[in-house]
């Protein structure tokens, strides 16, 4: 191989390797954000969970950096194969992470409603049904770093096999919402924020999954979107 074909490949690694690190950062970007958004349940804090909406703008600039990285990519090196196969799941992982980003934002808008000056402090037992769901996500964040950082692919498709416990969960937890709105009909509107909550919580996990199952795509070129 020539000096000149050398450094053409290393650059295309590098260039590859650079948005495979954009990831990695928005991952955890987007896991902080979630840490920030159940610490501000934990603690009532109206005033966190203002942050984490304001840090909205940078979960969107990495999803146009990363989208940018790769139209370049495929503009510049034509990459076939794995390359390919590596670069279109980076762009649709920056996706479902931004959609991520979006649904904490509403998440933390609910807390903020939840401890506004307007609204009688919620019941702490429910409180604590909404964090555990909360940390349910984190989680799952949590293994997709790991298939980042590592390399290694196990913990998405632990990720997978875990989602119908995951979806029952959380619709066990609607219902008891939806049960403790109706014995008081006092309570609905309370019950009906939270319900969205969880809700919002649920479509973060949808999409970690849908993540989970790019990263497989990604690493052991196997589509298991559709059960194959």
């Amino acid at each position: 191989m020539s000096n000149n074909t050398e450094h053409l490949v290393r650059g295309f690694d590098d260039e590859i390797n650079h948005a495979h690190k954009l990831v990695i950062e928005m991952t955890q970007l987007v896991t902080r954000q979630m840490e920030q958004a159940l610490q501000a349940l934990d603690v009532g804090n109206e005033a966190l969970a203002q942050q984490v909406m304001d840090a909205d703008t940078q979960v969107n600039q990495y999803e146009v950096c990363i989208d940018s990285e790769v139209l370049n990519i495929l503009a510049r090196r034509n990459p076939v194969a794995s390359d390919l196969r590596t670069i279109l799941s980076i762009s649709k992982i920056a996706v479902e992470l931004e959609k991520i980003g979006n649904d904490i934002v509403d998440f933390a808008g609910l807390v903020a409603y939840l401890f506004g000056p307007d609204t009688s402090n919620p019941n702490h037992a429910l409180l604590l049904e909404i964090s555990k769901f909360g940390n349910l996500v984190k989680s799952m964040l949590d293994r997709l770093i790991l298939v980042l950082e590592k390399n290694d692919v196990q913990p998405a498709y632990s990720l997978l096999e875990n989602e119908r416990d995951c979806q029952n969960e959380f619709r066990d937890g609607i219902r008891q919402q939806f049960d403790f709105a109706i014995q008081d009909a006092r309570r609905i509107g309370r019950a009906l924020t939270l319900m969205r909550m969880m809700k919002v919580l649920e479509g973060c996990g949808e999409h970690c999954c849908h993540i989970a199952q790019y990263m497989i795509f990604m690493k052991d070129s196997i589509d298991v979107r559709h059960g194959a």
